[in-house]
């Protein structure tokens, strides 16, 4: 159907039955083959509302807006023992909007119970007795903050607060005794005069005599005097000033001492007790030498006596054998693979090697009867476990 083209009556009726039978635009659309908003305008023409089929969640009736509350109502409810979280439940709002309306209203909330002196006595008993703050308050409807409030009044030490049958006084008075504890395991080092709490302890120093708060989550016990941490800092700080010196006057010794290069002979100085060249060009032509001397010595007689563990004598090693005169011997064939084997400087998997049955590192000799000719990979997997264990190697 063309968008511009203006619908009939019968079409428009046509649209308006479906979409009361369907509820849903999109079905109009697929059924009739038009676009959604000739729906829209059509639905709107008759006057037919828009079902929505995933309408909007409904706000919530409780949350922090204060407005639409009485506020005499929220007083009245509060004086007369209700607590915040039963006022909001009944007004259907938050606490918070309570607390607001209390605070505007000029109701101090600590002092909404008022207990007479005998009622306060009895909690005081209780308290001293060992009950803690949180049992009171559930007992008697009272704040804890209050009820520690009164018994700061009266002169009491107060401990931490639990919810276990130990509290006030009698919870002060184990801290206490554990604090009393923890100075006898040092009592080398300090002495306890007085114990407040865990933030005001009085003591004095052994070994110098200074009296001092002590606070039992900042420092060590170990060095807790400030006089002899201080002292101890002091000491620290020569030391490693005497350190610093030694090392420069080692140092000034080191530079003034003359040297001679062992590769070049020239006279240097130098901070480092080791030095034995004077550049780093000496100490790399040194390392060449020594490195073309160790390749020289590779694949000689001298190195096959050095990897022998027998006595070389005429009958246990033979000048002659070389890698040249073996591969003359076998042709240039692998003993044991088959394959031609060929003579090169760089490493190939073909390439020929001279190999000895029983290997010199188990005793074995440098005669004809105890070398063959291998190439290199089958020298390889050979190892030194001998000519009958090359298969398994293998």
């Amino acid at each position: 159907m063309n968008e511009r083209a203006q619908l009939t009556a019968e079409q428009e009726l046509e649209i308006c039955e479906l979409y009361e039978r369907v509820e849903c635009a999109r079905l109009v659309t697929e059924q009739l083959g038009i676009k959604k908003h000739l729906v829209y305008r059509t639905l709107s023409k008759h006057g037919i509302p828009r079902t929505h089929r995933h309408p909007k969640p409904e706000p919530k009736t409780r949350g922090s807006n204060h407005k639409g509350i009485n506020p005499n109502k929220v007083v009245e409810l509060y004086q007369a023992g209700r607590t915040q979280a039963e006022i909001a439940n009944e007004l259907d709002c938050s606490q918070n909007a309570v607390y607001y309306h209390l605070k505007k209203q000029g109701v101090n909330r600590k002092q909404r119970t008022k207990l007479d002196a005998s009622t306060i006595d009895e909690i005081e008993r209780k308290y001293l007795a060992g009950a803690s703050s949180y049992d009171l308050s559930k007992e008697y409807g009272v704040d804890r903050g209050t009820i520690s409030e009164w018994m700061r009044k009266r002169g009491h030490n107060l401990g931490k607060g639990s919810k276990s049958d130990k509290g006030g006084k009698a919870l002060a008075l184990i801290h206490l005794q554990k604090r009393t504890e923890r100075f006898s395991t040092v009592a080398d080092k300090v002495e306890l005069l007085e114990s407040v709490n865990k933030d005001h302890n009085k003591v004095r120093c052994l070994e110098c005599g200074t009296v001092y708060n002590w606070h039992g989550g900042s420092w060590t016990i170990d060095i807790p005097c400030p006089t002899c941490r201080e002292r101890a800092k002091a000491h620290e700080r020569q030391k490693q000033e005497r350190d610093r010196l030694y090392k420069e006057a080692a140092r000034e010794w080191l530079l003034s001492t003359p040297r001679f290069c062992k590769e070049c002979g020239d006279t240097f100085y130098s901070e480092y007790e080791n030095a034995v060249y004077c550049c780093d060009k000496c100490r790399k032509r040194a390392k060449n030498r020594r490195d073309a001397e160790r390749r020289k010595r590779r694949g000689t007689a001298r190195g096959y006596r050095h990897r022998m563990r027998i006595a070389v004598t005429p009958e246990t090693y033979n000048h002659d054998i070389t890698l040249s005169s073996v591969y003359k011997k076998f042709g240039g064939v692998c003993c044991e693979c088959g394959r031609k084997t060929r003579r090169t400087k760089k490493y190939a998997p073909d390439m020929a090697t001279l190999d000895h049955i029983i290997a010199l590192a188990n005793n074995g000799t440098h005669t004809w009867d105890n070398v063959q000719l291998l190439c290199a990979t089958c020298n390889s997997n050979k190892r030194d476990l001998g000519q009958m264990r090359l298969s398994i190697a293998i």
